[in-house]
């Protein structure tokens, strides 16, 4: 395991390190209120032999000392020394408990003896360890050889006197708080490690299936729900609508020449944000221009209607069903995007979904959207998606982070390529943000999200989730890859920011007013034209509000586009988009911007 390895487990398992550590000090905090102080106390006594006169003499008798000195300390423990001990200090314990808190070390070459003892009480300690040594002392005479003159032949001097300790040696505090901290970071990663090794669940890029390609990644949001693709509120929005951008972006180029059209979305297991990956594709579609419908085929539990506000009273059942037609069930959401419900429940959805009935209306889909998204039920638990899968041009799999494992993952891929299915790639979702890279985070401030400091200002509170009017602009790195084939297709709408003012003004908004006012000066010395028709309309005229009786707003003699775009390269001016208004209009429109409301521009196809 490499270092950046380890720091990743951590970060994914640093909720058992803070258990394991808080345990540990929990425990050592408890041993530390609940133990008794206890006293230490040492005292030294001296060994030696009482004879000799040359320096032979002399080391042979320390030659024997040494060599009894470990037989020495071992008498310190036991009843012959420490019964005289209990008798002299009048102490209520047997011999044996006395042995536990009185010990004997042999300093190595030497003849010192140190005895310690240890008591609740420092003073019953030290006079403890006093009265060993002179009581071991004694009994080394006693049973050591004697000389001629019957003499002892060792001799035992009290060389350290033992005094009552100021602090206890146990417990410690900080020794033992430490201890624990050691054990419990020790004891966390070991469990941190285990938990990893047998957690096969599915949480980042590198767990994913080699051999697929891996569309991207959608953010978890903020109280954990998975919101569809809108027009962003806040900078939590725009992230995550950005990553359907992404997914969108490698789906057009999977295959280049002949780019998938009907996609069939699912997952492995259920609850995996399979429907809003559906919908919110079918969204940033809408978005290039692209005639774009989301089918609910997931007959079992639906969820497109509930999601996106509209009525599944009638929708695919009844279609193919031959019980209504395609236009009066299929229901418009936003420009561009149109989404063709479930309908009733049915008791065989996979044989419905397998017949030739579903056959034909795929056919009549793909003839009439240039985009047609399927929502299909999970892979493991029925066979629908599999049935369906192989009249797509290709399967979107949605794995969601920290919930499926990589054996589901592989056994629903499996369960794909028993049909021949073509699976286009794998999309991970709800990925919580610290599984994210750094690069992923960033975010650079689309819909005038820059405060007036220049930093990246907190997501809108009053944000809903679901916007009725999703389509945005569109994404400027996909801006020189439209396809050129397709100019029948309604062009992308630029529409404002049309939130209410939250204190800084919008980047974009400043913009949009210095426009309309270029597109007022052009307007304001117009080619000749009739003086009638040129002249500004009053409010009355215009049928606006605070008139007696609105008039209806009459047709626009504005000089067209072509005219204005000449008009406005020879002063050197950005050509604004085409709009149907008056001049007097558009002024008064500019005028009264003021940062909280703008109007949206229409193509004059649609006016």
């Amino acid at each position: 395991m490499q270092g950046t390895d380890f720091l990743m487990l951590l970060r994914r398992r640093w909720g058992y390190v803070a258990t394991a550590v808080v345990l540990m000090l929990g425990v050592a905090y408890l041993a530390v209120q609940q133990a008794t102080p206890l006293y230490q106390s040492r005292a030294s006594t001296y060994f030696t032999l009482p004879f000799g006169s040359s320096a032979s003499d002399l080391f042979q008798a320390s030659n024997y000392a040494q060599q009894q000195l470990a037989s020495y300390a071992s008498l310190a423990t036991k009843p012959i020394v420490l019964q005289p001990v209990i008798d002299e200090l009048k102490l209520d314990v047997p011999a044996a408990k006395l042995a536990r808190s009185v010990s004997a070390t042999a300093s190595a070459e030497t003849v010192i003896v140190e005895v310690t003892a240890s008591s609740a009480d420092p003073q019953v300690a030290a006079d403890t360890a006093n009265a060993v040594v002179v009581q071991l002392g004694k009994v080394v005479q006693d049973v050591s050889p004697r000389q001629a003159d019957d003499q002892p032949a060792v001799n035992a001097v009290v060389v350290a006197r033992a005094t009552p300790a100021a602090v206890p040696y146990t417990p410690v505090p900080r020794r033992d708080y430490a201890a624990a901290l050691l054990a419990g970071l020790l004891l966390g990663i070991l469990a941190a490690w285990a938990r990893d090794k047998v957690d096969t669940r599915v949480r980042s890029a590198q767990d994913m299936p080699a051999h697929l390609p891996y569309l991207g990644s959608t953010p978890l949001t903020r109280g954990g729900r998975d919101m569809i693709a809108a027009a962003p509120a806040s900078a939590a929005e725009a992230v995550r609508t950005e990553s359907f951008r992404h997914i969108r972006t490698n789906l057009r180029y999977i295959d280049v020449d002949s780019p998938p059209r009907v996609m069939v979305v699912t997952s492995a297991i259920s609850n995996e944000g399979k429907t809003t990956t559906a919908v919110s594709l079918g969204v940033v579609f809408a978005e290039l221009g692209r005639s774009t419908v989301v089918v609910d085929a997931d007959l079992r539990r639906p969820r497109v209607a509930q999601l996106l506000g509209l009525s599944g009273a009638a929708g695919l059942v009844d279609v193919v069903a031959n019980q209504v037609s395609l236009e009066d069930v299929t229901q418009e959401w936003s420009a561009g995007l149109s989404v063709l419900t479930s309908g009733p429940t049915a008791p065989n959805p996979s044989e419905l979904l397998g017949s030739k009935a579903m056959a034909d209306l795929l056919k009549n889909l793909r003839e009439r959207y240039d985009v047609v998204i399927l929502d299909a039920p999970p892979l493991l638990p029925v066979t629908d998606a599999a049935v369906l899968a192989p009249q797509s041009d290709g399967v979107v799999v949605v794995a969601r982070a920290g919930r499926v494992t990589q054996a589901q993952l592989d056994r629903a891929l499996d369960s794909l390529a028993a049909v021949k299915a073509k699976v286009l790639g794998v999309v991970l979702t709800m990925v919580p943000r610290r599984h994210l890279g750094r690069g992923t985070r960033d975010t650079y401030g689309y819909y005038g999200e820059l405060n007036r400091r220049g930093r990246l200002r907190r997501g809108n509170r009053h944000g809903s989730h679901v916007s009725s009017s999703p389509v945005g602009k569109e994404h400027p790195s996909e801006a020189l890859a439209s396809d050129t084939s397709e100019s029948s297709a309604p062009p992308a709408v630029d529409e404002p920011d049309t939130r209410p003012d939250t204190g800084d003004a919008p980047a974009h908004a400043a913009t949009d007013e210095t426009a309309a006012r270029r597109q007022a000066d052009e307007l304001s010395d117009p080619p000749e034209t009739d003086s009638e028709s040129a002249q500004p309309k009053t409010d009355e005229e215009r049928g606006r509000p605070g008139s007696d009786e609105p008039a209806a707003r009459e047709e626009s003699t504005a000089p067209d586009q072509d005219e204005i775009s000449a008009t406005a390269l020879k002063k050197g001016a950005k050509v604004p988009q085409p709009t149907t208004q008056r001049a007097a209009d558009v002024q008064t429109d500019a005028e009264g911007v003021s940062g909280s409301e703008a109007k949206p521009s229409v193509p004059a196809s649609k006016a």
